[in-house]
This record gives C-alpha cells, sequence and structure tokens, in this order.
C-alpha cells in the first residue's frame, strides 16, 4: 500500500512538473521557433508582401545580395566594432561600481535603486528620451577637451556616448553585486590576516573568484550591445523590411547578423574559458 501511495506521490510529482513545463514549451514552440523556421522560409524565397509566406524559392540569393551590399558592409563594420568596444566599457563601470555598492556605504540602497532604475523604465522610453536629446547632456562630453588621452584610446564617440553606456550597465552591476556577496568573508579575513591590503585582496581573491561571473557579464553586455534600440544594423533592417517592404532582404540580414552574433560570443566563451579561474583550480 506504501509503495502505490509513493509511487503515485512520485508520478503526480512528475506530471505537474511536466504541466509547468509544457507552458513554456508551448510558448516557445509557436513564439519562438515557428517564426525563426518562417523568417529562414523568408529569407529563401522571393514573393510579394500579400502572399509573403509562399513566394518563389530562390536560395541563397539574398545572402549574396547582402555580401555585395556595400551600403550595409559599412554600417556592418561599423556597429560591429562599436559594440566589441560598448561591452569591456560597461562591464569594467559594473564591477567598480558593484564593488563599491558592495561595501559599507551610507544610502547603500539608494544608490542601488538608482543603477537599477534604467532597467525598470522601458527601452522605448529611453529611445523617446535619446531622441529628444536626452543623452546630450552628458558630463564626459564637457570633459572631453580635458581627457583627450582617454577619448584618443576609446574613441572619440565612445567617450561621447559614455554617460548612455552607465546608464547600459544596470543587469551587469547585479551580476556583480551576486557574485561579490557569494564570496566567503574568511577568506578576506584571513587575507587581512596576512596583511593584504584591499588592493591585493581585490587582486588576488576577488577577481579571480568572480571571474566567471566577469565573463558572464562581458557575454550579456556584447549581446545587449548588438540588440539595443539604436543599433544601426536594426535599423538597417527595420528599414528593409518596414519602409521597403523587402521581407526576404531584410530576414537574410537578420540571420547573417545572427550568426556573426553567435561566432563572436562563441570565440568570447572559448577565450574567456581558457583564462578565467574555476572553483576546482582554486582547490
Amino acid at each position: 500500500m506504501s509503495k502505490r501511495r509513493g509511487y503515485s506521490l512520485e508520478r503526480r510529482k512528475v506530471t505537474e512538473g511536466y504541466l509547468f513545463v509544457s507552458v513554456w514549451v508551448i510558448g516557445f514552440l509557436a513564439f519562438t521557433l515557428y517564426p525563426l523556421y518562417m523568417s529562414l522560409k523568408i529569407s529563401m524565397t522571393s514573393g510579394k508582401i500579400s502572399d509573403i509566406l509562399n513566394g518563389e524559392f530562390v536560395g541563397l540569393d539574398h545572402y549574396k545580395r547582402v555580401l555585395t551590399d556595400a551600403s550595409f558592409s559599412q554600417v556592418f563594420v561599423d556597429q560591429i566594432l562599436k559594440s566589441l568596444m560598448d561591452a569591456p566599457i560597461i562591464s569594467i563601470f559594473a564591477l567598480i561600481a558593484a564593488v563599491l555598492l558592495n561595501g559599507d556605504i551610507v544610502g547603500k540602497r539608494y544608490f542601488r535603486a538608482v543603477f537599477f532604475a534604467p532597467v525598470i523604465i522601458s527601452g522605448l522610453m529611453i529611445r523617446i528620451l535619446n531622441s529628444q536629446g536626452a543623452a546630450d547632456f552628458s558630463i564626459f562630453q564637457e570633459l572631453g577637451s580635458s581627457a583627450l588621452l582617454i577619448s584618443d584610446i576609446i574613441g572619440e564617440d565612445t567617450f561621447a556616448r559614455m554617460g548612455t553606456l552607465l546608464w547600459r550597465s544596470s543587469v551587469e552591476i547585479l551580476i556583480f553585486l551576486a557574485g561579490l556577496q557569494s564570496i566567503p568573508r574568511s577568506l578576506y579575513e584571513a587575507a587581512e590576516m596576512d596583511g593584504a591590503t584591499p588592493w591585493e585582496c581585490f587582486w588576488k581573491i576577488t577577481l579571480p573568484t568572480i571571474s566567471p561571473i566577469v565573463l558572464l557579464s562581458i557575454i550579456y553586455a556584447t549581446i545587449d550591445s548588438f540588440t539595443e534600440p539604436d543599433n544601426q544594423i536594426m535599423g538597417y533592417i527595420r528599414e528593409s523590411t518596414i519602409t521597403r517592404l523587402d521581407f526576404s532582404y531584410g530576414a537574410a540580414i537578420s540571420w547573417m547578423y545572427f550568426l556573426v552574433i553567435l561566432l563572436i560570443i562563441l570565440i568570447i566563451f572559448y577565450v574567456g574559458r581558457r583564462v578565467t579561474v574555476n572553483e576546482g583550480s582554486q582547490r
């Protein structure tokens, strides 16, 4: 009798688990996988907007057109370089902010709420504010003449957008805060007893311990930079599909852009895994 009860209870738990997961599976199949399949199909066909799902199959013609599009190539290269420059800056600032917010400072909770505010504000609202010139009022633009060296290193455009980049570091700050708070306090106490300074503790304990978190932050910031509302390639795709109604060409651009992003993320992950310190190596 007890075996039957135990079996039925276990089976009920498994059934409940499948029911909870099924909601996500159905949503993924209906709103992610199927649209991805249709966009791939559209990128290989050529049809009118009235019959876009049943157009004539043209193979990789639209992809070849993307490769020979000089105007898109310039936009593509500029955006890739811009995104690869933005991600490290966002991650570095997020790490510095997280270290400060993790310490004993007055108004710590207030500052955490301030840094997290851009996440609460939707991307559309940020885009509206930027279109009205909110991003033009940046202290970094005023400091441009007195920080020529930094401006030359990271680029004048990147330095002018520094305020916007710092605004986009909210999620990364939370990621780093979670990583910092997971470090055992005993490690710092042992290091302090041996005479280690806070600077040495950061380089010898904090940074090696959260190195996987650093990799996660860089990957997240890179993906976010590639998909931000002001992204030039995203704008080019919108112009091709919505303005010119060339959905097949826009779908081809989207898939090629996705493959390039995937390749860059895999390279970052591969390199990052070789330089990060995992828990086993620390022991």
